[in-house]
This record gives C-alpha cells, structure tokens and sequence, in this order.
C-alpha cells in the first residue's frame, strides 16, 4: 500500500524579525500539528532578523524532531544572506 504523507506549504512573510513572531508562531504551530512535510516559501522575505530566524529553526527542528521535512522553496536574497552570516546555511 503506498502511503504518501501530506504536504503543507507556508508562505513565509515579508518582514521575518521580532515584529512578527508571535503571529507568524500561530502558523508554524499549525504545521506542527498537522505534521508531515513542510515547503517553506521564503521568496517574499526581505528582511530577517536573529529572532525570526531563531523561531525558523526551531520549528524545522521540532517537525523533524517527529518525523516530518521542511523543504526551502523561492529565493530571497535576505534570508540567505542571514543563514550564512550566522553558519546556519546546512539547516535550510
């Protein structure tokens, strides 16, 4: 029997900082819930900070903590620029 695990895309929000955790936590909570794989579109992300980054982390941390996958779609300048600066380029 070919099981295949559901897909949930988040679209990431243009401003990724401290100003928008809280409600963008809602969000990655309920991905969470749902489990499986994960596509985050980052391609409106132009601005990142640590705090924003951070909340990425964990959350790709937690869904492959109970099996799941996060997968990076789009490209934003941006959030690649604050992944390498911080040596965190291998977790997306």
């Amino acid at each position: 029997m070919d099981e295949t695990v559901a897909s949930i895309t988040i679209h990431c929000p243009q401003h990724l900082n401290i100003t928008m955790v809280d409600g963008f936590k809602e969000t990655l909570q309920a991905a969470l819930d749902k489990g499986g794989a994960c596509k985050l579109n980052v391609g409106l992300v132009e601005k990142v900070d640590s705090t924003g980054l951070q909340l990425m982390i964990a959350f790709r941390k937690a869904l492959v903590q109970q099996g799941g996958s996060v997968e990076v779609k789009g490209k934003s300048e941006a959030f690649d620029i604050a992944l390498e600066t911080l040596g965190m380029k291998h977790l997306f």
